[in-house]
């Protein structure tokens, strides 16, 4: 649920279309066990479907996807040095 929650909330924090933006399956999320999703390596779902997979089958590996993306994304947006670092804990 955190996860679902989380996701959400950045995808407002940055304006992300959920419907639009696609997230990459990769290799060590499609090998998760204990998941009834059933991704695949290299599929590519919306951030929509990701959320459908993780709370509605309760899918382990959509749950890993979604934290990837969101985790790579706000790492990206981090910046250093003399400027003022961007947290996402500013909801």
């Amino acid at each position: 649920m955190m996860t679902a929650l989380v996701s959400v909330k950045l995808c407002k924090k940055f304006k992300i279309d959920i419907k639009k933006e696609g997230i990459k399956v990769a290799g060590v999320a499609s090998n998760i066990r204990g998941t009834t999703a059933c991704l695949k390596k290299g599929d590519v779902l919306s951030v929509e479907q990701m959320l459908y997979g993780m709370l509605l089958p309760s899918g382990n590996d959509a749950a890993f996807c979604l934290a990837s993306f969101f985790g790579k994304m706000c790492f990206e947006r981090y910046n250093y040095g003399d400027k003022e670092i961007e947290t996402i804990t500013s909801f």
